[in-house]
């Protein structure tokens, strides 16, 4: 397309005629034919255009002199923010249809429903909000569930490519209000991992983080680990500690505990040991 665009203007130097047209995918015919294809073309923002209406502009563009231009049927809504996802683009500059849907922070109904579930959320459930939507977004963006997408699952071992990431990004900006760049999914890929950049974007980062990452941290932990590959023996010594753990955090759960402890020590204790602790605890009669 270069070296033709380039020989049209050359030629149009020389006075001589000269159109160059980059072509968007026809219907029915070559690329768009293959329905893989067609579904990339439409998930970028290209729809296929009927041979009749293109006819049409050929003969205006060769009729009015016009040395390059492109004839396509562009879904601004997708196309615009894919196309200029890593840089702007000059091919853009001065479109009517673009200006409308260049990326804009999220505005309006969706906004301020997240952001009014947000403020309802108790501060220790906001991480965990997050990441449900988060993932919820990223179930959507390819067509699959909630279910499958792990939390702590990088977003590129789930399938995510740069059309994806942008989409993504795109319904987070809407529904956030945050005007998020489009690596934001590689700069954080996870979904853990953007929720709580999502926190410190919102201005909830200084928050305490609480029960939510809490239980963000145990969750990842139990994902991680589970009991699978390990003995017996094993597991009698991680959940010894986890018990320790679990005293710390519930007095409760301590003091049964410490409760079993005492009654296995008196279970096993012998009359002379039984004696001495009576006389120790009430003296000597």
């Amino acid at each position: 397309n270069h070296f033709l665009d380039a020989l049209a203007e050359h030629r149009r130097s020389q006075g001589l005629p000269a159109t160059s047209i980059a072509w968007g995918p026809w219907a029915e015919a070559g690329m768009s034919a293959d329905a893989e294809s067609l579904a990339y073309f439409k998930r970028f923002g290209l729809h296929p255009i009927d041979p009749e209406p293109s006819v049409k502009a050929l003969h205006q563009a060769v009729s009015s002199g016009e040395t390059t231009l492109t004839v396509a049927n562009f879904d601004w809504a997708r196309f615009t923010p894919t196309f200029t996802a890593q840089r702007p683009s000059p091919f853009l500059d001065g479109i009517p249809e673009n200006r409308r849907e260049a990326e804009q922070p999220g505005s309006g109904a969706e906004t301020s429903a997240f952001r009014a579930e947000l403020a309802k959320t108790p501060a220790s459930q906001r991480h965990g909000f997050l990441v449900q939507r988060v993932r919820t977004y990223a179930a959507a963006t390819l067509g699959r569930t909630v279910e499958e997408i792990p939390a702590a699952k990088p977003f590129q071992e789930l399938g995510f490519d740069s059309l994806t990431a942008v989409q993504l990004r795109n319904q987070l900006n809407t529904a956030t209000g945050l005007a998020l760049p489009a690596t934001v999914i590689f700069d954080h890929p996870t979904s853990e991992a953007l929720a709580a950049h999502l926190r410190g974007q919102l201005g909830l980062a200084g928050e305490e983080a609480g029960e939510g990452s809490v239980l963000a941290a145990l969750d990842k932990w139990d994902a991680a680990y589970g009991t699978a590959g390990m003995d017996e023996a094993a597991r009698r010594r991680i959940a010894g500690r986890l018990r320790v753990l679990l005293s710390k955090w519930d007095p409760a759960e301590g003091e049964t505990e410490r409760s079993a402890s005492a009654h296995d020590a008196l279970e096993s204790a012998s009359a002379e040991d039984i004696f001495d602790l009576i006389s120790s605890e009430f003296g000597k009669s």
